[in-house]
């Protein structure tokens, strides 16, 4: 079973990574992997994820979006995870200490249990 293949049966995901957001072309924002780049584009794209109920982006500038568009849709990694139809995403506006991070995750979990 495949990456991709695990992630279509998922009810949550949980990245814990680096992240960042692309101002001038949100489509390019993403989440930097062990050994590739996971963008806005590829999320929308090929990730299908109906049976997800939760994805945590447990990175930098993950909550960012392009704000001066002038659409009725904010572009950025959580709409990207709920048009693969996730139904919810939790993630971060600003650069966050791995530590500080890592502390908060593990409450947000027990909490959510």
């Amino acid at each position: 079973m495949t990456i991709h293949e695990k992630l279509l049966q998922a009810n949550c995901i949980f990245f814990f990574c680096h992240g960042y957001f692309n101002p001038s072309s949100p489509l390019d924002s993403g989440l930097d992997l062990a050994d590739e780049s996971l963008t806005l584009t590829d999320i929308i794209a090929h990730l299908k994820l109906e049976n997800c109920r939760l994805v945590t982006l447990s990175a930098c500038e993950t909550g960012l979006t392009d704000f001066q568009n002038a659409s009725d849709e904010y572009i950025g990694l959580p709409s990207g995870f709920l048009l693969a139809g996730s139904t919810n995403v939790v993630s971060s506006f600003w650069a966050v200490s791995a530590t500080a991070t890592a502390l908060l995750m593990m409450k947000f979990y027990e909490e959510l249990q």
